[in-house]
């Protein structure tokens, strides 16, 4: 901009060092010269506006994060120790109508596992074996029954499994566009309102600045390891989880720049 405005600068003095000359012709010349002036000047005239956003979702989603960990003294032994177990977990979760496609692993890690011990001064390792950790989860519409049940399954199936419980927005790709369209639909009441106040219009929009941060889009509401269920006695029947979980926020901001119409 400032490149082009040096430009017209440098052709007015030229036009003015003729102007005894053709008089005329170079008043002609500069009435379009400033005209160009005031038009480039006006293009540099904008305002920016950050536009907000924030809703409120009540979560529809139950996922269930399970982690199922086997350890065996050969990589054979524990590969096949995991298939067993998952084979099992499958086999009481089709009873609850889950089916294999249902149970959607996230992570597979194996690994070698030590345990640590003191000789005298010295930390040492010892070799336990090879540790296999099958992280799945599984997603359903809320159903507070259906969950207790589900629990209640876990407590019974003989595979060492841990699992935690969220609550979550199923469709979150909709839930994001809504969020965008009313941060920007905000940056432009605001734009509006500041130029009427101003005495000026504002204009086309001349570049957006926008980037998605994640949002926390789940609610940990409960997290328990087999052992721990054990441990309490807890018996779950199809009230104890019918929990009502609180509403999730989700907020967003895209920040607009306008140009000012005279």
């Amino acid at each position: 901009m400032e490149i082009k405005i040096l430009m017209l600068v440098c052709l007015l003095d030229r036009q003015k060092k003729i102007m005894g000359k053709e008089e005329e012709n170079t008043s002609t010349s500069l009435s379009i010269i400033f005209y160009i002036i005031r038009k480039v000047i006006h293009m540099s005239e904008t305002i920016t506006v950050t536009g907000k956003a924030k809703l409120s979702i009540p979560p529809d989603t139950i996922c269930v994060n399970l982690l199922m960990e086997t350890i065996r003294d050969t990589y054979e032994e524990t590969m096949e120790a995991s298939t067993k177990s998952l084979n099992m977990l499958r086999e009481v979760l089709k009873s609850e109508g889950f089916e294999k496609k249902d149970i959607i692993t996230t992570k597979y890690l194996v690994d070698l596992e030590y345990d640590t011990y003191k000789d005298h001064d010295l930390v040492k390792k010892k070799f336990v074996g090879f540790k296999c950790c099958h992280f799945m989860k599984i997603e359903f519409p809320i159903d507070g029954k259906r969950l207790s049940r589900m629990v209640s399954l876990f407590t019974i199936c003989p595979v060492c499994l841990d699992f935690s419980i969220h609550y979550m927005i199923g469709d979150m790709e909709q839930a994001k566009n809504n969020l965008l369209e009313k941060a920007v639909m905000d940056s432009r009441n605001k734009a509006q309102l500041i130029a009427r106040a101003s005495g000026v219009e504002i204009g086309k929009v001349q570049s957006i600045n926008y980037s998605w941060e994640e949002n926390k889009v789940f609610h940990e509401s409960v997290k328990y390891s087999r052992e721990t269920i054990c441990e309490q006695a807890i018996c779950y029947t199809e009230d104890n989880l019918d929990i009502e979980p609180d509403v999730l926020e989700l907020t967003d901001v895209v920040t607009i720049t306008y140009n000012i119409l005279s």
